[in-house]
């Protein structure tokens, strides 16, 4: 990661009311987990009233939701006992559709290989109409995880991955349709990149004009644009909508929060080191919490440059600091 380590980002006033923002979110996560939290209870409370497996496996499934991205190991428990409940019920559909789910927490905790295994044999052929784009998201997803963890350095198996990750993007654009609720994340991701991204940009952009940047949608959605707009070196409207999603992504409590990873390196980068140190060191909580051993070690690593800079400039001023109170003394 280069840093120019400028005195001052060269900030709008724009930016620098939504990262004062950002930061007032940030000084609130524990109230947003709390909220969090207090939804999962009321969930929990429904327990004492399940009286059959169908309303056991909506309950979990309800449970799953909240979890999905707040506690990995939780999430996993209720995906548990949701395939437990569908092998019961020998219901073919709902057993691939956790399937998938159970490879997607996998990945996201970084045990790429055990998510691969997960799906091990399955191909869209085998699958029903509609699991195709939750199943070919899915392997897009796990395999642009392994493209971007592998690193070019790998060589053939980098380009392997990414020969893979190609292959899953061209499937999920022939069975995607506008009517699916992840339409616009999906097909963001398919057309990044391409000469068709500038045409879905303004299409991107109406769908989350009215956005309270409250959901993970929301952040998922506010993610592929500001990927757009990097693709496009419009850096002014890249920062807005990273900064949008992370805001999405501290409200929700998400701890697999990749656009605030992504927004503390740009920051470090432009040479705003506090804002690097606080929301990298914000990051790594939340990995930590998350469990996600892949995510925690990249970002320990960035982690460590920003704070190594950050202590350098901190006993730089600390010297000028003592240096002007001896002046002052002096005269």
């Amino acid at each position: 990661m280069g840093c120019t380590f400028l005195n001052a980002a060269p900030y709008s006033e724009k930016i620098k009311e939504l990262l004062v923002r950002l930061d007032s979110l940030i000084a609130q996560k524990n109230t947003f987990a709390m909220l969090k939290e207090a939804k999962i209870a009321q969930l929990n409370k429904m327990r004492k009233d399940v009286r059959t497996l169908e309303e056991r496996y909506w309950l979990n499934k309800n449970l799953y939701d909240e979890y999905c991205v707040y506690n990995a190991d939780s999430a996993m428990n209720y995906v548990a006992g949701n395939l437990d409940i569908v092998y019961k019920q020998n219901d073919k559909y709902r057993q691939m559709e956790w399937k998938i789910k159970k490879s997607f927490l996998l990945a996201a905790t970084g045990l790429l290989k055990e998510a691969q295994d997960e799906l091990d044999g399955v191909s869209g052929g085998s699958l029903p109409k509609e699991l195709l784009v939750d199943y070919y998201g899915q392997m897009l997803y796990l395999y642009s995880h392994f493209n971007q963890y592998t690193g070019s350095e790998m060589g053939t198996l980098h380009e392997h991955y990414a020969q893979l990750e190609r292959v899953y993007k061209d499937s999920l654009n022939m069975v995607l349709t506008p009517e699916d609720p992840l339409f616009l994340w999906y097909k963001g991701q398919v057309v990044q990149g391409t000469d068709s991204m500038y045409v879905f940009k303004e299409r991107l952009q109406k769908g989350i004009l009215n956005s309270a940047f409250d959901t993970r949608r929301d952040a998922m959605n506010a993610y592929v644009l500001a990927c757009f707009y990097r693709e496009s070196d419009e850096q002014e409207n890249y920062l807005t909508y990273l900064i949008y999603s992370a805001m999405a992504d501290v409200r929700i409590s998400n701890k697999d929060i990749a656009s605030l990873e992504e927004l503390a390196g740009v920051l470090f980068s432009l040479g705003d080191i506090d804002h690097a140190y606080v929301y990298m060191s914000y990051c790594l909580q939340n990995a930590l919490a998350y469990r996600n051993r892949v995510r925690v070690v990249g970002i320990s690593a960035v982690q460590d440059t920003i704070h190594q800079i950050y202590q350098e400039r901190n006993q730089r001023q600390e010297a000028r600091l003592r240096m002007y109170l001896v002046l002052v003394s002096v005269l």
